[in-house]
């Protein structure tokens, strides 16, 4: 038949002849005429189409067993179509409201609302659901059932019905766009009533989109607000357990959205999700109704790529196993055979299709049907078979930092790049003429293996690429959008920089080498020294360490032979035989300190790590130290005080002893065998003087000393530290701890106890010192007013100012200063209370009794009711001198409940009666004028 071709720009412009004529592999024809290049695709359209209505969106779609074909638009229309395609007329229900009957009218007529669901159940029966008018049932009979919130006592409050779904048990399942779900069994009658699934989580879950029966028997429900599930075996609805799955942020197993469209259970086992804007997911979870389900992304990357450019409107699986997704714009099949991507588009459909959400049916003899904008398409699933055409590529054009490559030729197989080109762009095109479709890309740069996808874009930038020869890979899609067989690659070499050349790595070898060398020479050297410092360190510390250890023999041996000497009787030939003891081992600590001093005056380093442990004048001053241990002074014993406790850390079992014997005689004793054990009976003894080694198993003199120090109950107590460590730097630590002195080993159990004594002493001292500081304090306080009672003002006139208690004694830590000025406003405060005791003035303080007794007699050297009482009389004394208050009122005022008893304890303190006091300080006063 002749065929006369026009332009396509311009209908009505005929091509009046042609001169030359081809025919590609993609059967598209080339025409050369005079008006130039022609190009005629003949496209190939094995599916029909069934028409509804011009633009009326086809929302419900099901065949049925007598291979009729049923769809339902939004306007309500319902139309009924043979098998073939032609129109057997829309649905018209006739008859009154008690019975209604259909008939087809051959012009279109509405039925009912927006008919959103059609379903044909096991008993052939048709259920129609709508958007607003509840359900219908059509029974082979041709009678029409209605229910719906307005027709009865059926049960169905909700007249919006999205999917229907009956199992073999007789069960119809409804999801409603609003209300959630409903299940209903048939009556002996015939008839349903549905109710209301107790354990369904209405309120959150209460838009259905789809009710679907899989496989194994259990149901999915798909919801705009996540994904429901149960098993399909139950005898009670009330009693149905529903597995909930929702979108969890940051977890790459569940669902993307929560809008979910549709899922599809596959013959394979498999179940797929669609949900709105977020692609088609596999659920993982071996059982539905074990949740949340765990899911994942599709295996095969190709399909996922298609798929996530469009939504995913609905999916159905033939008896094949092939797969179709349909979205708004075209259908993707998921070829099972060859696992190839089929993508019907515009140019195998026959024209351009709008697609709904409708759920696709698949008629008798296996042809599906998908609802669309305007009827119904129809697909042979027998026609996929055919390979699809698979267009070449070519690389077509090349930009370096933003400017045409020069050296660019069409289509090269390979490109060689300078070092300074390695960022580019480069284009490229499938060659597939038929039209109206769209083509995509992907890439890869070996030796990666997973695709990267362009999408309709044609072109790939490049940034620093590496040096040598990269293979770049481009496929495509032909114009349907299914990915083709058609790999391209070229090869591109880029040279590198002289940085990147092997020359430069031979550089980098040979100053790595030279580098090396001198890093290991010097690193030899520095060992060697290393070592020998470490050497001469060892000898250092050998010849310390034995020191160290002779001392406190050296101890044990001297210091009780003088002791016997100094208080035993002895024959002249036993008196000159431990003489000679004390000699030798005096001779014995010279060669010892002597064999030290040589050492380090014979060492050839010198530097702050270093330094001797002794001196010149540090082994002078053990020397002098034995020689005192030469004397013999009796007079220095100390006074005997058994009211001083005195607690001995010493770890060495002997020495321990020793001390304890030439202490025990004048004080109480008591000791402990390391840090830790001397710690715990300082707290627990409060002792009065601590006497203590530096070297002990688990915690060493030092440590104990710093936490007594830190502790405010222990922190007033004495410290000596005797130690066989005599440097400087060891004295200088211990002082820094707060002892008051250090006594190196061996040394003069004579000094010793003198030392002790005059710590003593001192400390009484200060106590007395301390003591006359707080009276006279108490002296300048502001004296009670009486009226006429009250003396006259000092001289010049001036009241007497109060202040606050302030401690001047250095021995006095800064603790127990501001614990003495607490206690001295309490005392002011309760001066005249009668009551006062002294767990009450321990209770302000925060103390123990036993600790604060130990406190107030370590800092003013006498008991707590003591000191009370010394002050009570101080105060009395004042008031007696400054006041015309008789001495019942000043008794009473320093908590003295019986005048009598108080004149008793003030003549006890003063000597003199109140009376006699007070008649002595007037004439004192009035001999001054």
């Amino acid at each position: 038949m002749p065929f006369a071709f026009t332009d396509t720009k311009d209908a009505f412009a005929k091509i009046p002849s042609v001169k030359k004529n081809f025919i590609d592999r993609q059967r598209n024809l080339w025409l050369i005429s005079a008006q130039g290049l022609s190009l005629t695709s003949f496209g190939y359209d094995n599916y029909s189409n069934v028409t509804l209505e011009p633009n009326e969106e086809t929302r419900s779609v099901v065949a049925l067993a007598d291979s009729t074909l049923l769809a339902g638009s939004v306007s309500g229309m319902v139309a009924k179509y043979t098998s073939d395609g032609r129109l057997c007329g829309y649905f018209r229900p006739i008859g009154d409201a008690h019975k209604t009957s259909l008939s087809l009218s051959p012009t279109p007529v509405l039925f009912s609302d927006k008919v959103y669901a059609l379903y044909a159940d096991r008993d052939n029966n048709v259920w129609m659901g709508t958007k607003g008018d509840g359900l219908y049932m059509l029974d082979t009979e041709g009678n029409i059932t209605h229910y719906s919130r307005r027709t009865g006592n059926c049960g169905l409050d909700c007249d919006t019905i999205y999917s229907i779904s009956h199992d073999p048990q007789g069960y119809l399942c409804i999801g409603t766009y609003g209300a959630g779900l409903f299940i209903s069994e048939p009556s002996t009658d015939g008839s349903y009533t549905f109710r209301r699934v107790k354990n369904y989580p209405t309120e959150r879950y209460k838009y259905i989109r789809r009710v679907l029966r899989n496989n194994e028997g259990d149901y999915l429900i798909s919801t705009t607000e996540g994904l429901i599930t149960f098993k399909g075996d139950f005898s009670n609805p009330d009693e149905i357990v529903f597995t909930e799955s929702v979108p969890v942020s940051n977890s790459d197993s569940s669902l993307r959205t929560a809008n979910v469209m549709q899922t599809l259970s596959l013959s394979n086992g498999n179940t797929l999700i669609a949900t709105q804007g977020g692609d088609v997911q596999l659920v993982e979870s071996t059982s539905l109704t074990d949740g949340p389900l765990r899911f994942s992304s599709l295996s095969d990357p190709d399909l996922a790529a298609v798929l996530s450019r469009s939504n995913v409107l609905s999916m159905t699986e033939d008896s094949k196993g092939n797969v179709f997704f349909v979205r708004e714009s075209d259908i993707v099949a998921y070829l099972n055979g060859s696992h190839s991507i089929l993508v019907l588009g515009p140019n195998n459909l026959g024209g351009t299709f709008e697609f709904t959400e409708a759920m696709p049916s698949i008629g008798p003899d296996g042809c599906i049907y998908f609802a669309a904008v305007g009827g119904v398409v129809k697909v042979n699933p027998e026609d996929l078979n055919r390979q699809p055409y698979s267009p070449n590529i070519v690389f077509t054009g090349m930009h370096v930092k933003g400017n045409q490559y020069e050296d660019f030729i069409h289509n090269p197989s390979n490109i060689e790049l300078e070092s300074d080109r390695r960022d580019f762009s480069i284009s490229f095109a499938a060659l597939d003429y038929s039209g109206n479709g769209h083509i995509e890309y992907a890439y890869r740069l070996a030796p990666e293996e997973n695709w990267n996808y362009l999408g309709n874009n044609n072109s790939l930038q490049i940034t620093n690429l590496k040096p040598g020869i990269t293979r770049l890979y481009i496929k495509s899609t032909n114009s349907d959008g299914t990915w083709a067989d058609n790999e391209r690659y070229i090869d591109i070499l880029v040279h590198p920089t002289f940085w990147e050349s092997p020359w430069s790595k031979i550089l980098i070898i040979i100053v790595v080498f030279v580098l090396g060398y001198f890093f290991v020479s010097f690193y030899i050297a520095n060992r060697k020294n290393r070592m020998m410092k470490q050497v001469r360190k060892r000898e250092r510390e050998f010849f310390i360490n034995a020191s160290h250890r002779l001392r406190t023999p050296l101890t044990l041996i001297g210091s009780p032979v003088v002791e016997v000497l100094n208080t035993e009787d002895l024959s002249d030939t036993g008196r000159q035989h431990l003489e000679k003891v004390s000699r030798s081992a005096n001779s014995m600590l010279d060669i010892v300190n002597m064999m030290l001093l040589t050492e380090f005056e014979n060492s050839d380093v010198v530097s702050d790590d270093s330094i001797p442990w002794l001196s010149a004048a540090e082994l002078s001053s053990a020397k002098e130290a034995m020689e005192a241990q030469r004397g013999d002074d009796e007079n220095n014993k100390g006074p005997r005080d058994k009211e001083i406790t005195i607690l001995i850390v010493e770890d060495n079992n002997d020495l321990r002893h020793f001390l304890r014997d030439i202490l025990s005689s004048q004080y109480n004793i008591i000791t402990a065998v390391n840090g830790k054990d001397g710690l715990e009976k300082a707290e627990k003894e409060q002792p009065d003087f601590i006497i203590t080694d530096v070297t002990m198993p688990e915690m060493d003199g030092l440590a104990m000393v710093h936490q007594i120090k830190e502790r405010k109950k222990l922190s007033h107590i004495p410290i000596i530290i005797l130690s066989a460590k005599a440097s400087m730097e060891d004295r200088m630590e211990g002082l820094k701890a707060g002892i008051e002195d250090y006594i190196t080993k061996p040394f003069s159990a004579t000094f010793l106890r003198q030392r002790i004594a005059n710590i003593i002493s001192q400390r009484r001292l200060l106590q007395q010192a301390y003591f006359e500081q707080l009276g006279t304090e108490m002296q300048k306080a502001d004296l009670p007013t009486t009226g006429d009672n009250t003396a006259a003002p000092a001289a010049g006139n001036q009241a007497p100012v109060r202040q606050e208690y302030r401690l001047d004694a250095p021995q006095i830590i800064e603790a127990d200063q501001v614990m003495m000025e607490k206690l001295m406003k309490f005392i002011e405060e309760r001066i005249g209370d009668e009551t006062l005791r002294i767990e009450e003035m321990a209770d302000a303080m925060s103390m123990g009794r036993t600790v604060f007794y130990g406190k107030i007699k370590a800092i003013v050297g006498m008991s707590p009711s003591d000191f009370l009482r010394r002050l009570r009389m101080q105060r009395a004394e004042e008031l007696i001198t400054r006041s015309k208050m008789n001495f019942s009122q000043i008794a009473f005022s320093v908590g003295f409940s019986d005048p009598k008893y108080f004149t008793k304890c003030f003549k006890k303190e003063t000597g003199m009666t109140p009376s006699e006091y007070r008649h002595k300080k007037q004439e004192e006063q009035n001999a001054k004028g």
